[in-house]
């Protein structure tokens, strides 16, 4: 009976930390480019559930109705629904360009709203990688990982032009050199592992930077 008891009160505590989720200033992005700003959190589903201010009803939106949501409080993450596997998938966007990037993370979703993920998982463990361009014949400090980063994330690439994402992770040196293989210096940091699947970040916004054309 104890043991019943001891089950219940951690199921309450869970039901009742879940149930008293806050609602943050935000603003929702659908697919025809119309946008409302209002107060917004995650529900179980991993539906949006929004509404414009405290007073009015709570609407729940999902992949098929929106496309993007931005939190107006520190440190302004966004989160996307993206296509893959014939379904809807909510991601944190953390690079943006001609190709975007996208990770999952371990944290309930409802907290990566105020948590700035790579702060934490970078803290005193960066470099700064001085990177030469072939084609501009310029250099640049490129910020790097000096550790892997944390295993567990899963990370997902997204040309601008195509409207599903792909998941490198499988045999990433491989099918990443094949991915980025129009910009051949990028591909060859990857084949020479001077960027892993961890720095898949950094590995965007290089491309993003030296790899396409204005």
């Amino acid at each position: 009976m104890k043991q019943v008891l001891i089950l219940f009160f951690i199921a309450l505590i869970g039901f009742s930390s879940f149930a008293e989720e806050k609602f943050y200033p935000a603003t929702v992005t659908f697919y025809d480019g119309g946008q409302f700003s209002g107060l917004a959190k995650f529900n179980r589903k991993q539906e949006v559930e929004f509404k414009i201010s405290e007073e009015d009803e709570i609407e729940a939106l999902d992949g098929y109705v929106i496309k993007r949501i931005i939190f107006h409080i520190e440190p302004y993450n966004v989160f996307e629904y993206i296509f893959y596997k014939n379904r809807y998938k909510l991601l944190q966007k953390i690079a943006e360009g001609k190709v975007s990037a996208y990770a999952q993370f371990d944290e309930p979703i409802n907290d990566q709203i105020t948590l700035d993920q790579y702060e934490r998982a970078t803290l005193n463990n960066t470099e700064v990688r001085t990177v030469y361009n072939n084609t501009t014949g310029m250099t640049t400090n490129i910020q790097g990982f000096t550790h892997p980063f944390d295993k567990r994330v899963r990370f997902f690439v997204k040309r601008d032009t195509d409207t599903t994402v792909e998941d490198l992770k499988l045999n990433f040196r491989k099918e990443a050199q094949e991915w980025f293989k129009d910009c051949p210096e990028l591909a060859g940091y990857i084949k020479e592992r001077e960027w892993r699947y961890e720095d898949m970040k950094t590995i965007v916004e290089f491309y993003n930077e030296f790899c396409t054309e204005e």
